[in-house]
């Protein structure tokens, strides 16, 4: 009898033991959950990548009630020669609506483009707070070759709402006149 009670105390022991364990465990990961590291909008990656000779020097997605999915794209060209950016598209799909530019983009110049993104169905742009992938489309021609090129690349961003510019009023206050200060008296000169 001795034994069987020896077993239930080294079983119940063992039980609470690890049971501790779990509610610590619990209590870490309901943490976690409540400062967000494991929410969606925290842990979602912003990726920017075109081909060769293309950088994405910064870029965002916007929306609100009026625009929706407008993409503003900071693109620097470092193919070493002349190119003219013919237009630019930005979708989920493979046969998307372009916006014409028609810039000329010198080698390691910069330019800000604007486009709209769609969802795959290619009309439909993407809402505010919804995580977007989808495809830059950026038709250019070379200068030197006067042959016109795609190129295509990655775009992953968290859809932004639209922030309002706000506008300043100035507030005009007057100001004192400028008064000179009375310093020392100058000595005149005396000659002999």
């Amino acid at each position: 009898m001795r034994g069987n009670e020896s077993r239930a105390q080294s079983a119940i022991e063992f039980l609470m033991t690890y049971g501790w364990a779990i509610v610590i465990l619990l209590a870490v990961v309901v943490i976690l959950f409540y400062l967000g590291v494991f929410n969606p909008k925290t842990v979602s990656p912003r990726v920017c990548v075109l081909p060769s000779g293309f950088a994405c020097q910064d870029y965002k997605i916007e929306g609100s009630d009026s625009v929706r999915g407008a993409l503003t794209l900071v693109l620097v060209q470092n193919m070493g020669h002349t190119i003219s950016i013919d237009e630019i598209a930005c979708s989920e799909n493979d046969t998307p609506t372009y916006t014409s530019v028609n810039e000329e983009l010198h080698s390691g110049d910069r330019i800000t483009l604007n486009a709209n993104c769609t969802k795959a169905d290619g009309t439909t742009p993407p809402n505010v707070d919804e995580y977007y992938s989808g495809h830059i489309y950026v038709l250019y021609t070379d200068e030197e070759t006067n042959v016109q090129h795609k190129a295509v690349g990655e775009i992953a961003f968290r859809v932004e709402s639209a922030s309002a510019t706000p506008t300043a009023t100035p507030i005009s206050t007057p100001t004192p006149p400028i008064t000179p200060t009375p310093g020392p008296p100058t000595p005149t000169p005396t000659y002999a």
